[in-house]
């Protein structure tokens, strides 16, 4: 189901199906592929998230220990 509301303030996803990207605020956080609003920073964005899950990981190997990490 596709909305034409948001609450006041919200970010939209933006992109060609998003009705309230063009409602304040404006635009939207879309990264998906370089063709969206916001596209130039597609790889800035997979960039960030893989480096986050690599820490992410790192910190439950450290808390759990290799072996239980492993299994």
């Amino acid at each position: 189901v596709f909305s034409s509301s948001k609450p006041k303030g919200k970010c939209s996803h933006g992109g060609f199906f998003d009705r309230t990207s063009g409602k304040t605020p404006v635009g939207g956080i879309n990264k998906d592929d370089l063709s969206s609003s916001h596209g130039d920073l597609h790889q800035d964005a997979a960039l960030v998230a893989t480096n986050a899950t690599v820490q992410l990981l790192e910190d439950i190997r450290l808390s759990v220990g290799d072996i239980n990490f492993l299994r």
